[in-house]
Order: structure tokens, then sequence, then C-alpha cells
């Protein structure tokens, strides 16, 4: 029999290599006769990061309204951490690409005249606006209530006013209905599909406001860094669209062919992966083709059998949970996950920067040298 006794890890990041020496004990046979029954052994091995596989990496980041203020910037600490680990130098193998989600995704004004697109035209409505121009405030108190923000309900106080509003004054307006470079989603199951574009196209949104401009990869690592920089909190939650976005960035077809192959990075040993954040439950749901619907079951099964799509494609899939909860999203987020150890449950913004580590780590290979 034998046992490890101690054992010291320690790691250079200068030259980036890992350290290991065990010391341990082993039982001795011949050499029992002359009275040593145990003798100490030692081993020492070093291994370090090895030159990354090709990577392909979707961010797939929710900018919804409750990741306002400390929490979105503690993910973009921990993105641009990320991306430094993975991007270490210009010529480093690996692309990225970020897909912030809402309600719905911001495929960029730009691509609206895409063959893959379907956007409507802006246009001009005509309607009799009511107002009352000599309405003046009687009595103001204070109500204490709840309010409700995508999804998450707390105690709050409203103001509860009455009015003396007069007559009322009808004149003749103009609204304006305006794309925003916000779309929807195609009929179910092409919801789910990373391709057929060229004859089913993703259909623009009118008057809805969405996440930033997705990026799709990129071997740029300052353009992934801008991109996270630029990241705002606004809407509400809905993964789904999300995560096929993020499957259709790492597609090698249209709407994005910055992607190698599958076949090409099974061949080469690379690994094509997504990183899923969010900090909630699905509030909206999809009501096709626009995302106004509140039905919560039906978002978390789309959820569900978009991640089994994604990972059919042998896409890894990693999960991060930042200050959820519920219980029951983080079940689905797990499921979601590649592997129950791709899931980070990080309840607060140090956990968070440690999971975005963990995922960076994982995503790279050891080389032993010694």
């Amino acid at each position: 029999m034998s046992s490890i006794e101690a054992v010291k890890v320690t790691y250079d990041p200068a030259t980036k290599v890992f350290h290991t020496e065990i010391e341990g004990a082993v039982k001795t046979t011949l050499l029992q006769v002359v009275g040593r029954k145990e003798m100490t052994v030692s081993a020492v091995s070093e291994a370090r990061k090895g030159a990354p596989r090709s990577l392909e990496i979707a961010l797939v980041l929710d900018t919804t309204r409750s990741m306002s203020g400390a929490k979105l910037s503690a993910m973009k600490d921990s993105a641009n951490a990320l991306v430094d680990a993975v991007m270490p130098t210009d010529d480093s193998p690996t692309k990225v690409g970020v897909v912030p989600f809402a309600q719905y995704i911001n495929i960029g004004m730009s691509r609206r005249h895409e063959p893959w697109a379907d956007i409507p035209a802006d246009y001009q409505s005509n309607y009799n606006r009511t107002t009352y121009p000599d309405r003046t405030l009687i009595e103001c108190h204070d109500v204490e209530t709840t309010c409700t923000s995508d999804g998450i309900t707390t105690p709050c106080t409203r103001s509860q006013c009455t009015y003396d509003y007069g007559e009322p004054l009808v004149t003749p307006a103009v609204a304006n209905h305006t794309w925003r470079g916000c779309v929807g989603s195609r009929d179910y199951p092409r919801n789910l599909a990373s391709g057929e574009f060229s004859l089913y196209q993703s259909p623009g949104i009118l008057d809805v406001s969405c996440a930033k401009e997705l990026l799709p990869l990129t071997d740029d690592k300052d353009a992934v860094k801008d991109k996270i920089s630029e990241l705002t909190a606004s809407g509400d939650t809905f993964i789904q669209p999300g995560v096929v976005w993020g499957y259709r960035v790492l597609s090698p077809e249209i709407p994005f062919d910055e992607g190698v192959s599958y076949e090409e990075m099974h061949a080469n040993f690379g690994t094509k992966a997504m990183v899923v954040m969010t900090d909630g439950i699905n509030y909206r749901s999809v009501t096709y083709p626009g995302h106004g619907g509140y039905n919560r079951p039906l978002a978390d099964d789309l959820l569900a059998e978009q991640c089994d799509k994604v990972k059919e494609d042998d896409i890894r899939i990693y999960t991060v949970a930042f200050e959820v909860t519920d219980n029951a999203i983080k079940e689905d987020l797990r499921d979601c996950a590649t592997s129950p150890g791709d899931f980070y449950d990080a309840a607060d913004a140090s956990e968070l920067m440690d999971a975005f580590g963990a995922i960076a780590l994982n995503l790279q290979e050891l080389v032993l040298t010694k």
C-alpha cells in the first residue's frame, strides 16, 4: 500500500506553467529484511497552457432591465476576463461573438436589406390625439404597493393623484412606425433552427426596442471588448432567442458564416462553445412573430428544446445563473448546459468572475512538459 502525504501546486503566470510536487510513502518488500518497512518517494511534474485549440465562442449575455447598475458592471468585468484568457495574443486561433439579449435580438440596422431578413418598411399613420390643456392638480398622496419589472416584484411607493381635467382637445396627429434593428421569431419549429433562411426569413419587428446589436464571430479582440463595454440594460427577459442567435453566430451558414464548418472544427480537435448568462426568469414569451406574451411555461419549454438542438451539433453550452433566486430557472439552466458541471450558480460578482474564469480555463488545454 502507498499513501500521499503532501501535494503542492504552484502556477507561474509569466511562463504559464503549473508545477506539481507530490510526496508520499510506499510499503517495501525486499528492503524489509534490513529493517526498512517504508520508503519515501516523490514526483515532480510540470504542465503549461498549450497552444490554444481552435475555438469559436458565442457569449450570450442578459442585458435586461434587472441587470442595471453593479450587476451589469460585474458581467462586463467577467466577460472581459474570459476574453483576455481565450484570446491572449493577436494571433490566437480563437473567434468570439457577442449576443446581447432582452425581449428581442438586435441584428443591426445595416442588415435591413439582407436576403435572410424580412424587414417591413417604416411608415406613418394618422390618428386623433386627445389632450387636456386645462388640467389642474387637485391632490396627490402616496400609496404603498408592489411593482414588477422584468418578472421581479418588489415593494414600492406610487403617487396617486386626482385632477380636474377640463374639456378635452382633439387634434390630428401622425405616428411614426420605425424599425430599430429588432427581430422576432420565425414560425415553430424554424424559430429553433440555425439555417433555412433562403426560404424562411427572420421577421423584423417595428416599434419595439431591443438589446445592443450583436457581434458575429471575430478574431479582433478589441472589437469584442468594445462590444462588451457598450452594453446597456433595458427590456424584459426572454432567453431562447438569445440562445438561437448564439447558435446562428456559431453556425457556418447564413445569416452568419464567420465560423468554420462543424466537420472542420472536429477535424482540428477544436471547440464551438456558447456561454449563456442570465439573472432571471423567462418573463416574456413568443407570440409569432413578436415576443409580446407572458407565458412562462411556453418560454421555458422552448429554451429546453433550443438547448437540446444546439447540443446536437456538438456545441458545448456553459450556463451561468447570476444572483438568481428562482430554483426552477436554475434547473432549466442546469439542464441546458452540456453537463451539470458546465452550470454555474453565481451568488454575487465575485462568484460570477470565478465562473467565467473556470469556463475560460476549461476551454484551454494543459500540455504535460515534465
